[in-house]
């Protein structure tokens, strides 16, 4: 029954992957109008309380197979928003994306740091989503599914810079209309940078809940565990 299940899950995973590919041509190409009659928003006052201090908002997010969709969603609700994003290998398809990208939204490199500091300076908002592994620079390892992963700890960095407060913001996809539903959740932070391995066993936790509501949804595909501690020989891939 479990392998089952497992399957099916893998099954699905699969299927999202390439439903996700239709999705990024819809966030490219549909209209505003077009994508408002099938998306639903709650809990965007919590968004708006963040927004009233004054001090620029990061949003986090994950990386869902919803993500490109899920990004146009959130700028036809947030003007000037930003995101930060790693390039791809590829520097055609990299090119490519980044072209529709600017279309509805600002977007900067992981390493652009002055560009995105000034952003919240000037109390902009900007979208980050830390679920990636990136090595082990700037990197500390925390549980995410309880299991010791490298996670990069820019949220605490940026969040100190100016008390920016964190407002997690995750895009759920369902079988019957409004098919896209962008949720706000309660802010955390903002971060002090005091204890590292705390607030980034937050972001982890945050997101992971939100796995938890959607697991064939999420990009497993970026090999969230590649890289482990030197003490551990264990090799997921």
């Amino acid at each position: 029954m479990m392998r089952q299940k497992i399957n099916q899950l893998i099954h699905n995973n699969i299927l999202a992957h390439g439903t996700g590919l239709i999705e990024a041509g819809m966030a490219w190409w549909h209209s505003d109008h077009t994508l408002n009659a099938f998306t639903r928003y709650t809990g965007f006052q919590h968004y708006q309380e963040a927004q009233n201090q004054g001090r620029g908002v990061i949003l986090l997010s994950g990386h869902f197979t919803t993500l490109e969709l899920g990004a146009r969603l959130l700028a036809m609700k947030i003007p000037n928003i930003h995101l930060i994003y790693k390039e791809q290998r590829n520097q055609t398809i990299s090119q490519l994306i980044n072209q529709r990208r600017q279309r509805y939204l600002k977007t900067f490199q992981t390493h652009q740091i002055l560009p995105i500091r000034n952003a919240l300076k000037r109390q902009q908002t900007i979208l980050i989503t830390p679920d990636q592994d990136l090595g082990t620079r700037h990197s500390i390892f925390v549980p995410f599914f309880g299991i010791p992963t490298s996670t990069v700890t820019s949220i605490s960095f940026l969040s100190k810079l100016y008390q920016t407060p964190i407002v997690p913001v995750f895009c759920v996809k369902h079988d019957t209309a409004p098919y896209y539903h962008i949720y706000f959740l309660p802010a955390m932070g903002p971060f002090t940078g005091k204890d590292l391995t705390h607030e980034t066993t937050q972001v982890n936790a945050c997101i992971e809940t939100a796995i938890r509501k959607q697991i064939s949804g999420y990009l497993w595909s970026h090999r969230r565990f590649k890289t482990r501690p030197d003490t551990e020989q264990t090799d997921f891939y």
